[in-house]
């Protein structure tokens, strides 16, 4: 009962169902043999009481399913639409990677091979610990000719 209580859209069939089911139980436990009930007629009540309880409960038992199944749809949208951002943020990050790549490649070339520095000044060495791929500093080295 808490749980028909939850779903929201429910009101006019829990009301059917609430007023039905008090129905129900007034005819089956509340004495009524007084004279100006019929036999018949009391019976035709209890039987349409059940039918509305039956009725009601199948009627929001679907509801429920029909919501659920609704709720499901909406997770696996919400889910391709994460997916679709994922691939979409892989694609962007392996550019900017690649382009990262390339950047060291370009200052790879630009730098001095460590063999002039031995050339030219043997008791010298260079330390050069990029911070993360690239760095941002250069080094030259230049023969003169004097």
């Amino acid at each position: 009962m808490l749980a028909l209580l939850m779903i929201k859209g429910l009101k006019p069939g829990l009301a059917i169902f609430l007023f039905s089911s008090a129905a129900f139980f007034v005819t089956q436990y509340v004495n009524i043999d007084t004279p100006e009930w019929d036999k018949e007629l009391n019976e035709t009540v209890y039987i349409m009481n059940v039918l509305l309880i039956f009725g009601v409960s199948f009627y929001l038992i679907f509801h429920v399913l029909a919501t659920s199944r609704d709720y499901e749809q909406d997770i696996i949208s919400h889910k391709e639409k994460i997916e679709k951002q994922h691939d979409e943020l892989e694609v962007s990050h392996n550019e900017i990677t690649d382009s990262i790549k390339y950047a060291k490649r370009i200052q790879d070339a630009m730098l001095p091979p460590i063999n002039l520095f031995n050339e030219f000044l043997s008791d010298s060495f260079v330390l050069y610990k990029p911070k993360d791929v690239i760095a941002g500093d250069f080094y030259w080295i230049k023969k003169e000719n004097r």
